[in-house]
């Protein structure tokens, strides 16, 4: 398989699933691969989108400036790193502010961006992510899952 510069499989429809496999060979080996695990299903279902036109347009300015490089462009995540559309922070700006200003996670790997953002950008980068995510989630129904 190839991966695309936003992270999906080439050749797989999306949402794309993130099966992480370390491979080893061996020479003249002829073991087989064992199957794919079964993967649980993660449901779209963000807070409404309240905010306004001109904070979602900062906060996408502020995605793109520092979030998309882990987390993939139009907040659509589909690789190692977490889908933000489906974080459960972000029914919490407090929670949200937690993991980005505070550093919940850095023993994850998620750095804190107290010293480059400020609180109101940490916020409108959640109004555009719940943007995002209420918008993807009209295209794809109610029935319509990624898989992590």
């Amino acid at each position: 398989y190839a991966l695309s510069v936003d992270g999906d499989l080439i050749n797989r429809k999306a949402p794309v699933r993130n099966v992480s496999r370390l491979l080893v060979f061996k020479l003249g080996g002829k073991a087989a691969l064992p199957p794919e695990p079964e993967l649980a299903a993660i449901p779209l279902d963000p807070p409404p989108s309240r905010a306004s036109a001109e904070v979602i347009a900062v906060g996408q300015a502020k995605y793109g400036r520092y979030c998309a490089v882990c987390h993939a462009p139009g907040a659509v995540g589909s690789t190692v790193l977490p889908d933000l559309r489906r974080a459960g922070s972000l029914e919490s700006a407090q929670a949200w502010n937690a993991v980005v200003e505070g550093g919940m996670l850095k023993d994850n790997g998620m750095a804190s961006f107290a010293g480059s953002l400020s609180k109101d950008e940490i916020e409108a980068i959640r109004a555009y992510v719940i943007h995002r995510a209420n918008e993807d989630k009209a295209i794809e129904g109610t029935n319509k899952v990624a898989r992590r």
